[in-house]
C-alpha cells in the first residue's frame, strides 16, 4: 500500500510533464502509466520522476528495448555496488590521497599549493600545511596566493569549491570567479562547515585556448568512463561538461545551474549532441549561448592524451571496475582532477539519449555474477 501511494505521489509531482507529454508527444496517460509501470518494475527500476527527466515518453526517438537501458539511481547504486569494492571507495572519495597516487604513477594533477588538514596526524608531501582556521585566514590574505582553487578533501558536486581570483584588503574579502565578491569571514565559515578532512588550495586551472574562444574563460572538463574487464581497462562513455552564465564550475546537477552537457565520441573526441535542462526543459543546442560558437562535431583538443591518463590511472585501482574519470581541459594538456564511484551516469544518458545499461555492461554484470557464485561455492565446499 506504501509502495502504491509514492507512486500516486510522484504522479501528482510530475502532473505538469504528464500533460506535457499528452500534448507535445500525443502520449495519453494510459500509454504513460504502463511505460512507466514497465520501466519502475523491469530491470532499469526507473521512477516516475526519472521516466520524465530522460523524456523517456518520446516514442519517436525511442524503441522499448532501448528505455529499458536507461537507469535511475536505484539500479545505478546497484551497479555501483556491484561493479567496485568496498575498500577502494576511499580512493575515489579523498582527493588528497587521489593527488598523492597520480604523483606516484606520474600523471598529471592540479599543483597543491596548501592544505588545511582536520587531522593532524595525515603526511603531507607539498604545499604549506595549514593547522587551524587562524593560518587559512593569513594564508587568504597574502595577495601572492592568487589566484587559486579551494575545494573539500572530500566532497561531491562542487559542494565547497571556490575559484579565488584576488584578494581585496579595502574590504577584506575575495574576488571569485563569477565577478562577485565574498568576505574572508564568510568564506572562512563557508570551510569550516563544508570539511570533515580539510581543505585543499591549488593552482587555478586555465582552459584550452580553443576551449576559451568557444566556451569563455571558464574550465570545462570530461567526464570518462573506464569499466575494468579482466582487469583490463576499456572507455566506455564520456560527456564534456560545459559552464554557461555565470557559473564557475561545469557541474550539470541534474539540469539545475543552466550549463550544458555533451555526448563525445569515445574514439575521437568528437562532440555528437550537447542538451541543457531535463524533461519538458530539455532543449538541444547546436552552439554555446554565451559565445554562439559553433560546439557540435567540435573535436576536443589532447583526446589521445587523455585517454592515455584514464586508462593509465584506471589500471592502478583494480578494486574500482567502474571508474568515472573527470579530466580538465588545459592549455598544456589534460589534468585528472578526480575519480568517482557513482558518477552521476544520467549525464551520459541524457547527453546522448542512451541508456547506460546496455549489453556490454550486462555482460560485464553478469559475468563478475558468476565469479563470485564460484568463488563462494569453492570456499564454502
Amino acid at each position: 500500500m506504501n509502495r502504491i501511494s509514492t507512486w500516486l505521489k510522484e504522479l501528482k509531482n510530475n502532473r505538469n510533464e504528464m500533460r506535457y507529454a499528452k500534448r507535445e508527444m500525443k502520449k495519453g496517460y494510459l500509454y504513460q502509466l504502463l511505460d512507466m509501470f514497465q520501466l519502475r518494475f523491469g530491470r532499469s527500476k526507473l521512477g516516475v520522476a526519472e521516466y520524465y527527466y530522460f523524456r523517456l515518453f518520446d516514442d519517436n526517438m525511442l524503441s522499448p528495448d532501448k528505455k529499458r537501458e536507461f537507469v535511475g539511481w536505484r539500479r545505478e547504486s546497484e551497479i555501483d555496488k556491484q561493479m567496485n569494492l568496498g575498500d577502494w571507495r576511499a580512493i575515489a572519495n579523498d582527493k588528497l590521497l587521489f593527488y598523492s597516487l597520480m604523483k606516484g604513477l606520474h600523471l598529471p594533477y592540479p599543483k597543491v599549493n596548501a592544505v588545511y588538514l582536520s587531522q593532524r596526524y595525515r603526511y603531507l608531501r607539498e604545499g604549506v600545511l595549514l593547522n587551524s582556521i587562524e593560518d587559512i585566514k593569513d594564508y587568504l590574505k597574502d595577495k601572492s596566493h592568487y589566484p587559486m582553487f579551494m575545494k573539500p578533501i572530500q566532497a561531491t558536486f562542487g559542494r565547497g569549491a571556490i575559484s579565488a581570483l584576488e584578494y581585496s584588503q579595502c574590504n577584506d574579502s575575495i574576488i571569485i570567479g563569477n565577478g562577485r565578491t565574498k568576505s574572508i569571514d564568510g568564506i572562512l565559515q563557508s570551510i569550516d562547515s563544508n570539511t570533515t578532512e580539510g581543505y585543499i588550495f591549488s593552482e587555478l586551472l586555465r582552459p584550452h585556448p580553443e576551449l576559451e574562444r568557444l566556451c569563455g574563460p571558464r574550465l570545462s572538463s570530461v567526464r570518462v568512463i573506464v569499466l575494468l574487464e579482466e582487469g583490463l581497462p576499456r572507455l566506455f562513455r564520456a560527456v564534456w561538461k560545459i559552464p554557461t552564465g555565470k557559473n564557475v564550475i561545469d557541474n550539470f546537477m541534474h539540469g539545475r545551474t543552466g550549463n550544458l552537457v555533451a555526448s563525445v565520441d569515445i574514439c575521437n573526441g568528437r562532440i555528437e549532441r550537447v542538451v541543457t535542462g531535463t524533461g519538458s526543459s530539455l532543449s538541444v543546442r547546436a552552439t554555446h549561448p554565451d559565445t554562439n560558437k559553433e560546439l557540435i562535431g567540435v573535436s576536443l583538443p589532447y583526446w589521445s592524451k587523455i585517454k592515455r591518463v584514464c586508462m593509465d590511472g584506471a589500471s592502478a585501482f583494480s578494486g574500482l571496475r567502474m571508474q568515472h574519470w573527470d579530466i580538465a581541459l588545459c592549455p598544456n594538456g589534460p589534468v585528472a582532477l578526480e575519480v568517482n564511484v557513482e558518477g552521476s551516469l544520467d549525464l551520459h544518458q541524457i547527453a546522448a539519449q542512451q541508456g547506460i545499461y546496455d549489453e556490454k555492461l550486462r555482460n560485464i554484470i553478469t559475468s563478475l555474477k558468476i565469479k563470485g557464485n564460484v568463488t563462494r561455492n569453492f570456499e564454502t565446499s
